[in-house]
């Protein structure tokens, strides 16, 4: 995933790239999430909080 400032300009020039993003603006049907992919969103983000408190420990000592 990557992420931009709001003061930053992105122009994308991949023709199928910009039909898919003008077809996502276009279409307002709600999107739908669903609890499993939140609930391994939030697992994995513990297994790396997790292994990044442990590395942080480790190097400190």
């Amino acid at each position: 995933m990557a992420t931009i400032s709001f003061d930053e300009k992105v122009v994308v020039t991949d023709p199928e790239m910009v039909r898919r993003m003008k077809a996502d603006l276009e279409d307002l049907t709600p999107v739908s999430y669903s609890q499993k992919s939140d609930s391994n969103a939030f697992r994995n983000a513990e297994e790396n909080g997790k292994k990044w408190t442990s590395r942080l420990l480790r190097s400190v000592r």
